[in-house]
């Protein structure tokens, strides 16, 4: 699968198998790419999960829930996307995030997204609330 541009900047992997990769564009378009994973080891066919403007800039990723989280950096904001591949944002610069590049969920019930993301001179995970309750597992 060709990925024109940047190319590949996060992966990702949900608890059934399914491997996500993140890929960075020229374009104002961010893409997901969703990899099943056979039984066996071995990778299906890669097809695209989002190609849309609202991931734009995207660089890490993670599974959490079903859902996965990206870092759109470019946009200074962490933008939940579901199954159906809707997306949300949960967090941006009114939490202080300046060109986030990657995101972690907490595991803890609390549910506490961290994100890495440059202030200044500086790199610091910081942990923010949600702007949107978390789902229910």
């Amino acid at each position: 699968m060709a990925t024109e541009s940047f190319g590949a900047n996060g992966i990702t992997q949900r608890s059934d198998g399914t491997v996500y990769i993140a890929v960075t564009r020229a374009s104002k378009m961010g893409r997901l790419i969703e990899v099943p994973m056979e039984a066996a080891g071995s990778s299906g066919e890669a097809t695209t999960l989002l190609e849309s403007e609202a991931i734009s800039g995207v660089d890490g990723i993670t599974a959490s829930n079903g859902d996965l989280l990206v870092a759109a950096n470019s946009q200074n904001r962490v933008v939940r996307v579901n199954s159906a591949a809707k997306t949300e944002t949960i967090a941006d610069s009114d939490d202080r995030l300046v060109f986030p590049s990657d995101v972690l969920v907490d595991p803890l019930p609390k549910g506490c997204l961290s994100v890495t993301s440059q202030t200044t001179h500086l790199k610091t995970a910081q942990c923010f609330g949600w702007k949107h309750k978390p789902r229910e597992a």
